[in-house]
């Protein structure tokens, strides 16, 4: 096993997984004198669209991971 520190993967906050954050833009369409309401999707700059992250498993640490593994043999 190796000496780093167990990962695992987390859902991105910022997004809820989706990749990429929505918001309302009022768009004009060629002839049409009125703006109707659209939806912009950006991709999420926190996770850079993945809708997910990996980062340090929590409660987990080297020595623990190595004692798991040696009890499993």
């Amino acid at each position: 096993m190796s000496d780093h520190t167990p990962e695992s993967l987390f859902e991105c906050g910022e997004c809820c997984g989706q990749g990429y954050t929505a918001r309302t833009v009022h768009v004009y369409e060629a002839g049409c004198g009125f703006s109707h309401p659209d939806v912009e999707e950006t991709p999420c700059q926190a996770c850079n669209g993945l809708g997910w992250f990996v980062g340090e498993a929590e409660g987990v640490t080297v020595a623990s991971a190595r004692q798991k593994d040696d009890a499993n043999g």
